[in-house]
């Protein structure tokens, strides 16, 4: 997706789900480490949707917190023969003149 008259601004959205199933017959506590991109350039922006960490679920099995290495850390608790999902959605910026390149670190 692009925007604007004169300079042209790409746009990419993501979105991932992940989908925990707890087969056993008591509770058990997963913890679930998931990475953000972070760009280096400032015309690179990154922003994510999905989960917003400002609110709290107030029907989730789950919190989840963004550490300083940018990964996001969900712990879950599930129930006994229950599941949980953990969304993530973000959404990339970029200048039409610039190609981005996925890169870890």
């Amino acid at each position: 997706e692009t925007q604007g008259l004169i300079s042209k601004t790409y746009y990419e959205n993501i979105r991932r789900e992940t989908r925990l199933v707890n087969t056993k017959p008591m509770e058990v506590i997963v913890y679930v480490y998931e990475q953000v991109p972070l760009s280096l350039d400032e015309k690179i922006k990154v922003k994510l949707l999905v989960p917003d960490l400002r609110m709290k679920e107030q029907s989730s099995n789950y919190t989840v917190t963004m550490n300083g290495a940018n990964n996001l850390e969900w712990k879950c608790i599930l129930q006994p023969r229950s599941e949980c999902r953990l969304p993530l959605e973000y959404t990339l910026e970029w200048p039409k003149d610039k190609c981005i390149e996925f890169k870890e670190e």
